[in-house]
């Protein structure tokens, strides 16, 4: 997909707050449920909360011409750059937003010379989106590849 100006235009982020975590656990569940479930492990809502409000400070809603419609969360410190999370709600997918997003990230860690990281499920199709992107696996566990990309 030719991301278009049009694309980058419609996506803002804003930082998240305590009002958000009823939508980012909606976010959560319609996301990350049957990537989870397919990956043999049981979708529970109390270890999803932490998930969602772990490293909370560096929690970004992506909205998309207005309407909230994902979640970053970026580690900017230290090399490489971690992409703690990043989900994008069902009806926006397919659309470039998600590849807008990362796009941005790795245009920016280029910028100050680092690279990127971030773990994938295995069953999680979103890994092909990585590989076009750069990224490359250097590590693998029985659930996730860890993946990365170099400055």
């Amino acid at each position: 997909m030719i991301m278009t100006q049009a694309i980058r235009e419609a996506i803002q982020l804003r930082a998240a707050d305590e009002t958000d975590i009823p939508f980012l656990m909606v976010l959560r569940e319609r996301t990350m449920r049957l990537h989870l479930e397919n990956s043999g492990l049981e979708y529970e809502s109390e270890e999803q909360l932490t998930r969602v409000t772990a490293s909370f400070e560096h929690a970004r809603i992506v909205q998309i011409n207005g309407v909230d419609a994902g979640l970053l969360k970026l580690h900017r410190d230290g090399n490489p750059w971690y992409l703690h999370q990043i989900q994008i709600a069902p009806e926006f997918q397919g659309k470039g937003h998600g590849e807008a997003v990362v796009r941005t990230i790795l245009a920016e860690a280029a910028a100050a010379g680092v690279g990127v990281e971030l773990y994938v499920l295995k069953v999680n199709p979103a890994r092909r989106l990585y590989e076009k992107l750069g990224f490359r696996v250097f590590d693998e566990d029985e659930l996730e590849y860890r993946m990365r990309t170099h400055p």
